[in-house]
């Protein structure tokens, strides 16, 4: 389902993502890896983030759990310019349903930066449900 190299294709705020390691693979539906990310600035005067993770896949037919955290900072040397995230916890659930995808995600993260209520209201609802669109098509093909 998760394929490192794929997620920049529908995920429009990602500029690179590297897989760096399958930690185990006991099937095609049960599978734990690393990888890094490399996110694209949102903005003029904003520095570009990148977060390296461990991410459990369990996937069955008709939903997918995924579940990311962290790594040290040492697992990968941080980049010059770039400012490194943490994720302490990212849980995704994805259900196929009749006529559509039910999406939940629950994560708290640290970005390294204050982000104006302001500007999310006014930025995320239109950015969200463009980022949703694509990536259920991710899961259709």
């Amino acid at each position: 389902m998760f394929e490192a190299n794929k997620r920049k294709i529908w995920d429009k705020s990602i500029k690179s993502v590297q897989l760096i390691d399958t930690i185990f693979e006991i099937s095609p539906y049960l599978k734990c890896y690393t990888y890094h990310t490399w996110f694209k600035s949102p903005m003029l005067l904003v520095s570009e983030r990148d977060i390296v993770e461990k991410r459990i896949d369990i996937i069955e037919d008709g939903y997918a759990i995924m579940v990311a955290f962290s790594t040290p900072n040492d697992y990968i040397s941080e980049q010059k310019k770039v400012i490194r995230c943490t994720n302490y916890i990212n849980i995704q659930i994805i259900e196929e349903r009749k006529d559509y995808f039910l999406f939940v995600n629950y994560g708290c993260g640290d970005f390294k930066m204050p982000i104006p209520e302001s500007l999310l209201n006014f930025t995320l609802p239109s950015k969200y449900n463009d980022w949703f669109k694509e990536f259920t098509k991710s899961f259709k093909k």
